[in-house]
């Protein structure tokens, strides 16, 4: 007779409760367990609501429309770089070789030693904000490879010193925060001067910190405004070139100072596929010896494939263009010299489920080289 009853009573509840989902009203087995007011409600799938209200719903048996808005365009949404390229912006690819540094060098066939500006860890450390970056935080960790070739070492005014060949090699990473809106950074430069046998060195760059922050990250236009500052901190080696007798003990000068390197970036969709990007910065030294410059750099990229769910899932030519100016240290008696220096950077991205890989070729038009060439791999999770 008690089973009987407890059967009822359990039969009860169970049918208040399932006829308790299907109305708009509390049921009533919420009195009796009322943890179950967390409990989301489930219904049956049916066709999915438009965005637009005049439009009729779509069978999900069909697939999308082709008037539906890109949700995989360049910059479409603020997913910090995860996930498919639909959240990634690809990097510019950057150019900055910086100033070089009066240096003592011995010539192999020369008489005696000679002071010619080379390249240094500290100018040549890949510290713009355009070096491999772009304006929207993303979580990363890529390579960058940049091979800067035939720099003029000869102080203003002077000739004959043989042309300098600049390997250098970046590993960096980028993680976000805020909820993709802002990000965090390392950067670590290795570079190989060669050339001439008294050029040859290999030495660690200066580290670069990075910090951004997106003020406008509109998800229905891909379009966004940043800024954030990058900070060059001394944790480079000494450059050491060899003597006469092949024996290195030419130790490069440093000024082992802090650049500070306040920044503003955006990315607008001019079209669908076609979108523009750039970096405007100052790069400020707490040395009064260091050079002080402004930096400029645009480029813009057309989306010439996309494939999303494909083993390649997007191809993305770009052009750029990098203008590099010092308000001092353009010439002698200055221990860092920086003429102006503009390039013109051309190249490709090929993006992949979590991974783009790049490779450009630079033009310079002013400045201390004349070949420039660079690649990139850039993975993200």
């Amino acid at each position: 007779m008690a089973r009987r009853m407890w059967l009822m009573i359990v039969g009860i509840v169970l049918l208040a409760a399932s006829s308790g989902w299907a109305e708009d009203v509390e049921p009533a087995c919420f009195k009796l367990f009322p943890w179950r007011r967390s409990a989301p409600r489930q219904y049956e799938p049916f066709a999915p609501m438009p965005s637009d209200p005049s439009q009729p719903p779509q069978d999900p048996s069909q697939p999308p429309s082709s008037n539906m808005p890109l949700q995989d365009s360049f910059a479409s949404a603020g997913q910090g770089g995860s996930g498919s390229p639909a959240s990634y912006a690809p990097a510019m690819f950057g150019d900055l070789l910086g100033g070089c540094v009066a240096s003592t060098i011995h010539i192999r066939g020369a008489t005696s030693q000679q002071i010619l500006c080379m390249p240094s860890p500290e100018q040549a450390a890949a510290f713009k904000i355009a070096e491999s970056e772009s304006p929207r935080p993303q979580n990363r960790f890529y390579y960058n490879y940049n091979y800067l070739g035939n720099i003029n070492v000869n102080p203003p005014g002077a000739v004959g010193a043989p042309v300098a060949q600049l390997h250098r090699h970046v590993l960096g990473f980028e993680k976000t925060l805020l909820d993709g809106n802002a990000s965090i950074g390392l950067r670590l430069p290795f570079l190989k001067i060669g050339g001439n046998f008294g050029y040859e060195a290999n030495v660690i760059g200066d580290m670069s910190i990075s910090a951004k922050y997106a003020l406008v990250n509109n998800g229905d236009t891909g379009n966004l405004l940043s800024g954030g500052l990058v900070m060059r901190v001394p944790t480079g080696e000494y450059a050491v070139f060899r003597n006469a007798n092949g024996a290195r003990n030419l130790v490069q000068q440093r000024f082992n100072d802090v650049y500070f390197q306040p920044w503003g970036g955006y990315i607008y969709n001019l079209f669908p596929n076609l979108f523009v990007h750039g970096f405007h910065s100052f790069s400020i030294p707490t040395s009064g010896a260091d050079v002080l410059f402004m930096s400029n750099d645009v480029g813009i990229g057309y989306w010439l494939m996309r494939n999303p769910g494909g083993s390649l899932q997007g191809i993305v030519p770009t052009v750029e263009i990098h203008i590099n100016t010092p308000f001092r240290n353009r010439g002698l008696p200055s221990a860092v010299i920086m003429p102006d220096q503009i390039s013109i950077t051309s190249g490709a991205y090929f993006l992949f489920a979590r991974g783009t890989l790049g490779g450009a070729v630079g033009v310079p038009l002013a400045g201390l080289h004349t070949i420039e060439a660079l690649a990139s791999y850039t993975m993200r999770w």
